[in-house]
């Protein structure tokens, strides 16, 4: 069965040069009759757009990985992100070399995995929790208690978003979602 990541993050002030900025992502899985499988969302604090771009695509890769997804068609509207992975742009800058190197390395554990650019308008519900993302920089303190509660790769839900936590060594790197 394909199932499909729609991915997307953002940054308000971008962070490059801005510790006031606010950057965060989304993303929502989808099964081969659009129904929707899971999704989340983090607050990344003074990142650049890019990050978080690429963040929303990792974590999203990740999720979907833990749910057993083997056949993965991927849609955001970073074009940036979709033609790295495609060999279409290579990746010049040193953090986004790390995010090309970990999105690879985790594309390579999908059976299939296809890749395709999509308008923002096609991206709304990603892109919706990219905002919830940087409007809520600290989450609140219910889903702090049930993030200590969490053991591996379990699923807790609020309103608006279902938080996933699951930690993973991919590439010496420590990810979190």
């Amino acid at each position: 069965m394909t199932h499909y990541l729609y991915f997307d993050g953002g940054c308000r002030g971008n962070g490059r040069s801005n510790p006031n900025a606010k950057a965060g992502y989304g993303y929502v899985i989808y099964d081969d009759m659009n129904a929707r499988v899971a999704d989340g969302w983090k607050y990344l604090g003074a990142k650049t757009n890019n990050y978080a771009e690429y963040s929303g695509f990792i974590n999203g890769m990740q999720h979907a990985l833990t749910l057993g997804v083997t056949d993965l068609v991927v849609r955001g509207d970073s074009n940036m992100v979709i033609k790295q992975m495609t060999g279409q742009f290579g990746a010049n800058n040193p953090d986004m070399k790390i995010l090309n190197g970990i999105a690879k390395e985790l594309a390579a554990n999908f059976t299939s995995i296809a890749f395709e650019h999509v308008y923002r308008e096609d991206n709304k519900e990603a892109d919706r929790l990219s905002n919830v993302a940087m409007d809520n920089p600290t989450p609140p303190a219910e889903w702090e208690d049930l993030l200590k509660k969490a053991q591996t790769a379990t699923t807790m839900g609020g309103d608006d978003v279902i938080i996933s936590v699951k930690k993973k060594r991919i590439a010496s790197k420590t990810l979190l979602k």
